[in-house]
């Protein structure tokens, strides 16, 4: 409420409202297993900040995002006993893979990538399980944005190869081999993979709405986005 700010510790606060707010859609959603594919971002999220925050003596205690479905001790485990086994299935080989590398090269660039590539196949995954077909929309529109994404900053950076597929994820709109070689190809080759997205919303007209792919490339000739 108004004033409820005032001399707080407002991270504290928010902490707080998101665990309520947790609370009430967990008891009144008749099918939680639909929040999966959402809840994994944070788990992902949380997991980047554990790794970045114990491997360079950090604090990291207020990165961390709520709800999520994996727990602060299995995250901490898993980075300084490298016991990975404690992540769900979909956590566990881009989890270990950041870790080498950030230990090895202490690329953070690189790690932050591999387990947002990570998260992006986890989300497809948790959708499919799901078997809610707008999820299952929603995911895929938003997994292909932050592939674009991804893709545009390796071209812009004229990453290589190698590093540009540690940064995509198989979408089923456009092989990650085609958006590797887009990439590769410099930003002008990307936004031809947008023109893919009408087919994908056009079921679910105010999914394309609310995501901010239009914003992402200037008008596309013929594109109906």
């Amino acid at each position: 409420g108004i004033g409820k700010t005032d001399n707080a510790d407002v991270p504290t606060l928010l902490h707080e409202d998101a665990e309520e707010m947790w609370k009430y859609l967990t008891d009144n959603a008749p099918d939680t297993a639909a929040f999966a594919p959402f809840l994994c971002e944070n788990d992902f999220h949380n997991y980047k900040a554990v790794l970045k925050g114990i491997i360079r003596g950090r604090e990291y205690e207020d990165l961390l995002i709520l709800p999520a479905s994996v727990e602060l001790p299995a995250l901490q485990k898993a980075v300084k006993e490298k016991r990975f086994d404690l992540l769900p299935d979909y956590m566990r080989k881009p989890a270990a893979e950041a870790y080498e590398v950030l230990v090895q090269s202490g690329d953070s660039q690189l790690a932050d990538c591999i387990i947002d590539a990570g998260c992006m196949s986890a989300q497809t995954l948790l959708a499919e399980k799901s078997k809610n077909t707008v999820i299952k929309d929603l995911i895929t529109v938003s997994v292909f944005y932050k592939n674009i994404k991804a893709a545009l900053r390796a071209a812009k950076t004229g990453r290589s190869a190698q590093f540009t597929e540690s940064t995509l994820t198989e979408t089923g709109v456009v092989s990650k081999k085609a958006m590797v070689t887009a990439a590769l190809g410099g930003v002008k080759r990307l936004p031809w993979a947008a023109q893919r997205l009408p087919r994908l919303i056009k079921n679910h007209p105010v999914i394309l709405k609310n995501t901010p792919i239009t914003g992402c490339f200037p008008p596309l000739k013929g594109a109906n986005i």
